[in-house]
């Protein structure tokens, strides 16, 4: 499974009303969805946000998560505010959770870390 459409058509299959998605800023972005397909889900099925950052992916590539997500959240590629919006336009109101998979992240105090992206999350989703 690769596409959102992808997934869609296997929740179909399921039919099971515990069984949904998370939507992942990320690898959404790098299978070419949009915010727009993300604002036409409907909200029962998004079981979670992944508020995550990156960098285009050549065509015709796999990803390397080792290049592509070496970015701090926000100082990447992906418009986070459009995908925001596009999750609230669904009516979706539950979890939001930051990812991060910068190694210079590493380099400064996790809390003042996590203080940052839950800062960041604070804003996007305020």
């Amino acid at each position: 499974m690769h596409t959102l459409p992808q997934a869609l058509r296997i929740l179909e299959i399921c039919n099971r009303d515990n069984l949904g998605i998370t939507v992942d800023f990320w690898h959404f972005f790098v299978a070419g969805d949009t915010p727009e397909d993300v604002a036409k889900l409907d909200p029962s099925i998004i079981h979670a946000v992944h508020v995550c950052d990156g960098i285009p992916v050549p065509a015709g590539e796999i990803p390397d998560q080792g290049v592509s997500r070496n970015v701090f959240t926000g100082g990447g590629s992906i418009p986070l505010q459009e995908w925001v919006d596009a999750v609230k336009a669904t009516g979706y109101d539950g979890w939001y959770a930051s990812e991060i998979f910068c190694d210079k992240s590493a380099e400064f105090d996790f809390l003042e870390v996590a203080q940052t992206l839950r800062n960041l999350l604070h804003i996007l989703t305020a």
